[in-house]
């Protein structure tokens, strides 16, 4: 599958996900949940020093 597609079906899954949060009785509620995981994710990769993926941190692993 092209890097392309994927990006547009994760981007579908996304909307999808927004759609049904928007249409449950909680929809700020649960928004802010999800922006709050977001945030940490991005804190503790951004703290990791920002890897690239698995292949780099495995090799900085060794470097170490």
């Amino acid at each position: 599958m092209s890097r392309e597609v994927w990006s547009a079906a994760q981007a579908l899954a996304v909307a999808f996900t927004l759609v049904a949060n928007l249409s449950r009785g909680f929809p700020i509620v649960s928004l802010a949940a999800a922006l709050a995981v977001a945030g940490l994710l991005y804190r503790a990769w951004a703290k990791a020093g920002r890897p690239r993926g698995i292949r780099n941190v495995a090799a900085e692993a060794e470097i170490e």
